[in-house]
Formats: C-alpha cells, sequence, structure tokens
C-alpha cells in the first residue's frame, strides 16, 4: 500500500489517502489532517536524510525513493519509500509538497530474513570443511572455501589420470 498526502508549507498534512493511513499507520485520515508530517517520525531514530530532504522541498528540489522509518499510531515501526515534489505559489514562494510514501515494511523484513539464511548457509557450509558447491545447468551458484581451494590447486596440478574436458 501507498500513502499518497498533502501539506502545507508547514509540512501540515492536509490530505491523506484513507485506506492507506489506516493499512500502513493504523490512523484514521481525521486523525493525520491538521497534524505536522512529523507525526509519523519516530522521536527516537535520528533520520538527518529525511530532515534534509524535506528541507529541499522547501528549495525546489523533490524527493525520490528515500527510505525512511516511520512510526504507527500503535507505536510500531514501517519502512517506507518517500517521493514527493514542492508546490509553489504563483508568486514562486513554497506552498507545500504532495507525496507518496511506499510500505517497503514486509518486503524489508523479507531480505533481513534471506540475507539471514544466506549467512547460516554460508556458516554450515564453510564449517563442513569439505569441498562442497552448488551447481545449477553446469554452473556454481554457491561453494565452500574448501571447494575453491580445491578447483585451484587442480588448475595449479591437474590429478594425472583426469581426462580433459571434451567440447
Amino acid at each position: 500500500a501507498s500513502l499518497i498526502w498533502a501539506c502545507d508549507e508547514n509540512f501540515i498534512l492536509s490530505f491523506a489517502s484513507r485506506r492507506a493511513a489506516r493499512d500502513i499507520y493504523g490512523y484514521e485520515t481525521r486523525a493525520l489532517l491538521g497534524q505536522s508530517a512529523e507525526i509519523l517520525m519516530p522521536a527516537d531514530v535520528e533520520q538527518p536524510a529525511v530532515r534534509r530532504a524535506f528541507e529541499g522541498l522547501r528549495e525546489g528540489r523533490p524527493i525520490r525513493d528515500l527510505e525512511a522509518v516511520h512510526v504507527r499510531q500503535d507505536g510500531r515501526t514501517v519502512i517506507v519509500s518517500i517521493s514527493a515534489v514542492p508546490l509553489r505559489h504563483p508568486g514562486g514562494r513554497f506552498a507545500g509538497a504532495v507525496g507518496m510514501n511506499a510500505d517497503l515494511t514486509a518486503l524489508k523484513s523479507r531480505e533481513t530474513r534471506l540475507s539471514e539464511a544466506l549467512r547460516v548457509e554460508r556458516t554450515v557450509l564453510d564449517s563442513a570443511g569439505q569441498a562442497i558447491a552448488v551447481v545449477k545447468q553446469g554452473l556454481v551458484l554457491r561453494c565452500t572455501d574448501a571447494f575453491l581451494r580445491l578447483a585451484w590447486m587442480q588448475q595449479q596440478a591437474p590429478f594425472p589420470n583426469f581426462p580433459e574436458p571434451t567440447l
């Protein structure tokens, strides 16, 4: 889900899409309207890049796919990708911004679990002390350090009775 939002020149929310406000942040739209956009920022997490990006909106610079940690109404954190463009008054003065916050929480959770699984796999394979390789369609996808050492030794001094590959 993605929250579509709009704010004034003081970053006070003037629009928030109903379903995403509830699904991502746990808020009813009416609870967000009239609030500072900072209501979505956790007080205990420093995010200087986010602060700089929002100040950049005042200077006319858009925000594109900026990852940030936000906080739900119940206190749980969510990871979002923020994209926004500044709005200008006819005289050119900053008038606010419109933007979208895409929820990346589930994706980031899957990335973390995959990274951990790969780390565990590598630890298990390397602790085996054996030359092990995962091969798919004739390509080595993953292998242990022992396999790499064995492959290197074979390049340096091939086994005498090992047949040469034929093409």
